[in-house]
Formats: structure tokens, sequence, C-alpha cells
């Protein structure tokens, strides 16, 4: 099988089994510069069965010398194409997974940077637009990722049992999570006092288009670090 036909068979697989749009797009972006790579080394299409350990190792130190991708991205980059031979050897196109005979990247562990409840403070007070003020302390308060937070809807968020169903969370999984009392009597004052009227049932409303994207929290966000003077990433 073509390395073309394979990867193109392989993104319609993670469609047919619910993989989240982000996870088949960085998948498809990946596997599309690994064959890229590929057919420029056999001068041409690639079939899968010809791809050996030591291509994929070379296109691995390609990524390092050439490209300066980090460990990390080497590794996640690795781990793509390990998938893909993964679903082929379980389709029967090939019978081994080259891949998996290539070392993993060594990723160094990072130290985390986090804000203190002080800080987020200070951050939330730093912000004059009343709504992503209330979500910096709602993402601080549950850990919620920017895009989780907005995809909530009024039935997801119950105050009353003081919890948050999360249906969009990463790989699509849902989850529970408590809120905390210190978070809880913000949300009733937003709900009940100044949420603007909207048919969309976002819970984080805005008066204009009924919702509130990612791009306009991180970009609050990131003047109102910077205003501050802060570093932190």
């Amino acid at each position: 099988m073509l390395l073309s036909d394979a990867i193109s068979a392989f993104l319609s697989h993670m469609e047919a089994i619910d993989r989240s749009p982000m996870t088949i797009m960085g998948h498809s972006v990946v596997l599309n510069l690994f064959q890229k790579y590929i057919e420029s080394v056999f001068n041409g299409p690639a079939y899968v069965e010809e791809i050996t350990v030591a291509d994929i190792e070379k296109y691995m130190l390609s990524l390092k010398t050439e490209r300066h991708n980090s460990p990390g991205t080497r590794s996640m980059k690795l781990m793509a194409i390990r998938s893909l031979y993964k679903f082929l050897v379980k389709k029967v196109v090939v019978t081994h997974n080259v891949a998996i005979e290539v070392d993993v990247v060594k990723v160094p562990q990072k130290e985390r940077c986090y804000l203190s409840e002080a800080e987020v403070e200070t951050l939330a007070n730093s912000i004059r637009h009343p709504l992503v003020k209330l979500i910096v302390r709602f993402l601080y308060f549950t850990g919620l990722r920017v895009r989780e937070c907005v995809s909530l809807t009024l039935n997801d968020v119950d105050l009353e049992s003081k919890s948050v169903n999360v249906r969009f969370g990463k790989g699509r999984k849902q989850r529970r999570i408590p809120l905390s009392d210190k978070i809880v009597p913000l949300l009733l004052d937003y709900k009940n006092n100044w949420r603007p009227y909207t048919k969309n049932d976002a819970f984080f409303a805005s008066k204009l288009t009924g919702k509130i994207s990612p791009c306009t929290i991180n970009s609050v966000l990131f003047k109102a670090a910077k205003d501050l003077g802060w570093e932190k990433p």
C-alpha cells in the first residue's frame, strides 16, 4: 500500500472511532510531513512495506538537526508514526510495526509553572473585562482548559450540587468536577444578575455573539500579564 493511501485510511479510521478533530488534525500534519520526507528519499511515491527502521531513524535525526524540533515535538511525531503502523498491522497491511524499533526520544521533565492564589487574584483584579475576570478565577478553581471552559453550557454547570460536567474534554472524555465554595457565589451572581440575554446556551456568554472565544480570553490574559510585568509563561 502506498504511504499516502495508508495515511488517508488511518485518518479515516480515527474519524470513524470518534477521535477529536484536533487530534486528527495533529496526526494529519505530522504524517503528511513524514510522507513528504520519505517520498523525497525514495524519489517518488513510497510503499509502506518498503520503509525500514533506518528510514524512520534518519527522519527522526533530520527533525533534530535540520528542523531543530524539541525532544517533546520529536517524541510526539514518533508516537504518531507508531500509531499509523499499529493500525496497518491490525489491518494486515504490514506484518511488523517497524516504528516500534525506533528508540523513544527522551524528553526532559520541565518544572511546572503555576500561579499562587494571591497571584491569581492580582491577575484577575488587573483585568477590566468582567467576563474574562470571572473566567480566570473559574479556571483557577476548576483546573479546566480554556476550550473546555468556553464549551460549557448552562446545563453543564450545576450550582446547586456545586459541580461541573465537562463533556468535551481532551480526547472527548467526559468528567465531573466539584466547584469550590469560593467560586460558587461568583458564578451565582453572574448567572442571576449580569449574564446577558442570549439564545446561545453557553454558560459563559457574551452580549454580541452569545459566547466568548478562547482567543479573546488568551488575548486579555496576555495583556494583563504584560501590564503587570510578569514573565511567567
